[in-house]
């Protein structure tokens, strides 16, 4: 069998855990709830008792191969050293990606007729977390490091990928069209940013001049990649609001993600292919890299009480964020070389641990239905009971959007908010 030389690629289609890749075949994941029934003497009716979600587990059935005898020793030794370490790990699953795990068992077997090779079956429990863990600002400096080692990776990533160096003038003429593309994308939610008159001015400003000088900024993709993040990093600079900012950053991803293919039957079309998909990438991966960073340092409370002392209205708000941002560089990373894939798994991870800490201290999003038709006020007890008052009764009306507070339509689940 000749040997494979593996590529970033192929390492993305494969599990690794705590750095040690490894071929897999076959995977599981397990979970459900904790569910326990209660049945009562002379009683038809039983009660189950939900109490929670039930620890994930996944479980990977695969191989670990090598022609070369040593390097296939060293590395069967390196993931049992990784299996058998103290704690949980980074596991990269080949399908759900970057997990927090802890091995729960592991079997490494051979056969005497296949050498060089082993069979690894392996199930990792979900790490999770303490309950109530204590946030520090640690994991907000954790998300503005690696954040900003992210967009110094992009930037040289997309200066040796993108020239208009001896290129034609309709090449050189497509880059800037696209730039400006995405210049006026940031204007328009500019003036949507919640923030006072002169800041969004300012920033207006900032946007002309570089529109202005774009013709020669775009000669020194170095110097045209960190204008235009610290562009973006000013945008966000002057937002109060992460839901609001964070539905700005949205309309950008949605411009800047667009890729044009200008054909490949000569060089030039060549070219303007290759830096249409340069400038698409290194745009989307700067608007989510500054994104996250602005979330973190406005989710920087430390001891949270309330969705008072947060950025974010509920768990589910927080944790939707977070998904968000994840799944968005993932998308990216796909287009990456390897230097710049490991920062953004870096960023990645920074980015799930804040708001995991920061998150689980926010009231969660509960639901109740009511057969009847009820008042507000009613159903606002029900579901808060004594302590209800008018900023409770108007979060009820506004998150159910109930038209008439005298008369809770019949059957309509209703959200409210659990501590």
């Amino acid at each position: 069998m000749a040997r494979q030389l593996e590529t970033w690629k192929d390492k993305i289609q494969k599990a690794s855990f705590r750095g040690v890749v490894f071929t897999v075949k076959d995977d599981e994941r397990a979970g459900g709830r904790r569910l326990e029934p209660h049945q009562y003497p002379g009683s038809n009716v039983p009660w189950t008792e939900d109490h929670g979600r039930k620890v994930r587990t996944f479980s990977l059935s695969g191989h670990l191969i090598s022609n070369d005898q040593q390097d296939y020793i060293e590395r069967r030794e390196a993931l049992i050293e990784a299996f058998e370490a103290d704690g949980d790990g980074d596991l990269i699953h080949p399908q759900y990606g970057l997990l927090r795990v802890g091995v729960d068992d592991y079997t490494v077997s051979h056969s005497s007729e296949e050498r060089g090779q082993a069979t690894i079956d392996v199930v990792f429990f979900e790490a999770g977390q303490q309950a109530q863990p204590a946030l520090t600002n640690d994991t907000v400096a954790g998300v503005s490091t690696t954040g900003l080692s992210c967009l110094k990776s992009a930037e040289g990533s997309f200066a040796k990928v993108f020239s208009v160096k001896d290129q034609l003038d309709f090449v050189v003429d497509t880059a800037i069209e696209k730039v400006e593309q995405g210049l006026s994308a940031i204007n328009k939610v500019n003036g949507r940013i919640n923030s006072a008159l002169q800041p969004v001015a300012d920033l207006t400003q900032r946007v002309n001049s570089f529109g202005n000088e774009l013709s020669t900024l775009i000669r020194t993709p170095v110097t045209f990649a960190n204008t235009f993040s610290n562009l973006l990093s000013q945008t966000y600079g002057i937002a109060d609001d992460v839901v609001a900012a964070f539905g700005s950053y949205r309309q950008l991803r949605d411009t800047f993600k667009i890729r044009s293919s200008f054909g490949t039957d000569t060089p030039s079309r060549v070219r303007q292919t290759t830096n249409d998909a340069a400038l698409s990438d290194f745009m989307y991966l700067s608007n989510t890299v500054i994104a996250a960073t602005v979330v973190a340092q406005q989710s920087a409370a430390i001891d949270i009480k309330s969705n008072v002392d947060s950025p974010f209205d509920s768990y589910e708000e927080a944790i939707s964020i977070r998904d968000e941002i994840i799944k968005d560089l993932d998308t990216v990373a796909e287009f990456a070389d390897i230097e710049l894939f490991e920062v953004i798994t870096d960023l990645r991870r920074s980015v799930a641990q804040h708001i995991n800490s920061h998150g689980v201290r926010l009231p969660r999003i509960a639901q109740q239905t009511f057969r009847v038709n009820v008042p507000v006020m009613v159903a606002a007890y029900a579901m808060y009971g004594n302590k209800i008052d008018a900023d409770i009764f108007n979060d009820v009306i506004t998150r159910n959007k109930i038209p008439d507070p005298f008369s809770v339509p019949s059957n309509l689940t209703m959200e409210y908010l659990r501590a």
